[in-house]
């Protein structure tokens, strides 16, 4: 499974399709793709994990704060670790149990997020998860911390029809 890389990509839209791009889109070209798609709506968080249980491997839901009934992602943000992350590492996903459409790879470590995090992007976001989207997200570690420990995580993107 390809993952999303790093460094100055743009989520760009030709034909309907989503790929990722390292040209630097103008603000005209970013509205045109959008507008492509049926996106008229600006970006905004769309799911919200407040207080993640980073010591457990169970599965955890989001709280939607869109309408919609489905959307797409441009990045899922994490901040607020509770303490060190370091061994806590698992995915998002659109199933319970680790199963549907992976979004963030089981191999996403969290060690970055800690109390100082003022905010970053999941390094593992997956091509599958730049599609057009219906489910519900889902958290789930596939090791736990070891250690009581939160963190708070969003999803970012656009509704669409």
């Amino acid at each position: 499974m390809n993952t999303r890389p790093t460094g100055y990509w743009h989520r760009a839209i030709r034909g309907g399709l989503s790929f990722l791009t390292d040209q630097v889109l103008t603000a005209a070209q970013k509205a045109q793709a959008r507008e492509n798609i049926g996106i008229s709506n600006p970006m905004q968080v769309l799911y919200r994990l407040t207080s993640a249980n980073m010591n457990t491997t169970a599965d955890q839901a989001w709280t939607k704060l869109h309408s919609g009934t489905a959307y797409t992602i441009n990045a899922i943000r994490g901040r607020n670790g509770s303490i060190d992350l370091t061994g806590a590492i698992g995915g998002i996903y659109t199933g319970a149990g680790k199963t549907g459409i992976v979004l963030v790879l089981a191999s996403q470590a969290y060690s970055a997020f800690t109390a100082s995090t003022k905010g970053a992007n999941l390094s593992s976001l997956t091509n599958e998860a730049l599609a057009r989207l219906t489910a519900d997200p889902i958290f789930a570690l596939s090791t736990a911390r070891g250690l009581a420990a939160t963190m708070d995580l969003e999803i970012i993107g656009w509704e669409v029809p």
